[in-house]
């Protein structure tokens, strides 16, 4: 049931990603933030899924977040961890991270504690640059 939940939802984003072309994925992200100040997290999770497929790194990040926690959405732990690893490909520590727990507990990816070390890895070393 949650996949096509899922799949209903990508559809509508596509039918009507004509009518958001013109706007940017840092606008979808700062209407995501809106609607997260006001406590609409449903209408958050849509604008922040706009951006983050527009690859807003941020937005994919708190996407993970949201499936993880169930804010704005159903918990979803497979979405949770697409979500972080979308983010932690473009070098978001604390979403590489996140998803190095998810992957050591085996929550919504295979347990594995070498993926699990190398996401921890990453993390440290994009934290690390952070603060030099």
């Amino acid at each position: 049931m949650r996949k096509l939940i899922t799949f209903i939802g990508i559809a509508l984003l596509l039918a009507t990603g004509p009518v958001f072309a013109d706007e940017t994925a840092e606008e979808h992200y700062a209407t995501a933030e809106e609607h997260d100040a006001n406590g609409d997290y449903e209408a958050a999770v849509t604008s922040h899924l706009l951006a983050a497929e527009l690859g807003h790194v941020e937005s994919q990040y708190v996407l993970g977040i949201s499936y993880y926690r169930g804010e704005g959405v159903e918990i979803d732990l497979e979405q949770s961890a697409y979500w972080y690893e979308q983010a932690a490909n473009q070098e978001h520590a604390d979403a590489q991270n996140a998803l190095g727990t998810m992957y050591e507990k085996g929550e919504g990816v295979p347990a594995n504690q070498f993926t699990a070390d190398y996401w921890f890895n990453k993390a440290a070393e994009n934290s690390q640059s952070e603060t030099e």
